[in-house]
């Protein structure tokens, strides 16, 4: 089958690296799913494939290049973006925080909302609501701190779909129904990465739930940029 558009440098960079034929080699008939991966097993039977997803979190050339916020280029850029459902991945500042036994990041928080509101602004499909938008946090502590702010942001875009959750709460199947965009903290040390990216746009996320990676992303999208990665999913019924 012949690929319909040229993969995307990112995707060319990881066939270099080999991530191909790790991943033929992970999607063997033994796995039901590749919605979650646990990065320290993935290190033991594959370290080539663990290593490639905690370098590649940090590479900027496989990130959706999201810029400041408050730089025009970016809101001038989100309505081309909107034929889609997108992953945001955000790169955020912030000091985590206690909150009783659970752990928070206020700079995430404001940062997603912020950018959520900015998405309501500049992508028509949001204010005229035929599309969800769903925030995913990394924390349930974080969750809930989020909900009071979102709630305010409904009240501004009445007919705006807000759907919020934790990483660990997505389910799989229903991610291209909605435009997601994630918060994100980097992991200290050789905890590993929180996410992993491939595609121009982030077609898919590698979260890291609380019991592994969960794969997230736009199915035409995936296809449309990724041959190879599509045949994956498909082969495995994801």
């Amino acid at each position: 089958m012949k690929r319909p558009t040229p993969l995307p440098a990112p995707i060319q960079c990881l066939e270099k690296y080999g991530l191909r034929s790790l991943l033929s080699t992970l999607l063997n008939p033994v796995h039901q799913s590749i919605t979650k991966i646990c990065l320290k097993i993935t290190y033991r039977f594959a370290p080539r494939l663990a290593s490639l997803i905690s370098t590649l979190c940090y590479a900027d050339e496989l990130q959706w290049p999201l810029g400041r916020l408050e730089d025009p280029a970016f809101a001038a850029a989100l309505p081309n973006m909107s034929a889609y459902a997108l992953v945001g991945f955000l790169h955020v500042n912030g000091v985590e925080r206690n909150v009783g036994t659970l752990w928070s990041n206020t700079n995430q928080i404001l940062v997603a909302v912020e950018l959520a509101e900015l998405m309501f602004m500049e992508m028509e499909n949001f204010r005229r609501s035929n599309k969800s938008m769903m925030v995913l946090m990394p924390y349930q502590a974080a969750l809930r701190e989020t909900q009071p702010l979102l709630r305010e942001l409904q009240e501004k875009y009445h007919r705006a779909k807000i759907i919020s959750g934790t990483v660990d709460q997505l389910p799989v199947r229903e991610a291209a129904d909605y435009a997601v965009y994630v918060t994100i903290k980097k992991l200290p040390g050789k905890a590993g990465p929180s996410f992993a990216t491939l595609g121009q746009r982030v077609t898919v996320a590698l979260t890291r739930g609380r019991d592994g990676l969960y794969i997230i992303g736009c199915r035409p999208y995936i296809n449309a940029g990724s041959y190879e990665m599509a045949q994956l999913l498909d082969l495995n019924e994801l």
